[in-house]
């Protein structure tokens, strides 16, 4: 596979979700994630099945309030990007890193690493 061809498949991933409040868009997360995702996250554990990761992060962009890129890193048919974002309503900001693994034109596993108990605390509800 091209690094070009993931490249692409990861930015329109990213493209379709981060600016959630200007859209949120669906179809295209779903041409972009495999129907069988292998996923594994903090939170969320090893699941396998798009149509759950795509639940998670949906509830995920509800808490979402901007998005910076820090750095991607592309080779073959995998990448790496690390980012920071600011979720929940005290507005803090979380440091992300997201790897990568597209075969057949779509995006079959990824692997997000954060701090749950950082995520958890900055999208509690206000007391």
């Amino acid at each position: 596979m091209q690094v070009t061809q993931t490249t692409e498949l990861v930015q329109a991933y990213y493209a379709s979700w981060k600016n959630a409040i200007a859209s949120f868009d669906e179809a295209r997360r779903r041409a972009i994630i495999a129907p069988d995702l292998k996923f594994e996250g903090p939170i969320a554990g090893k699941r396998v099945g798009g149509d759950s990761f795509l639940r998670g992060l949906a509830d995920f962009v509800k808490a979402l309030k901007t998005f910076e890129s820090i750095q991607e890193l592309h080779a073959g048919n995998e990448s790496a990007a690390l980012y920071d974002c600011t979720v929940g309503a005290s507005g803090g900001t979380l440091r992300f890193a997201e790897f990568f693994r597209v075969q057949d034109d779509r995006i079959q596993e990824i692997k997000l690493v954060y701090d749950p108990a950082e995520f958890r605390r900055l999208t509690a509800p206000a007391a």
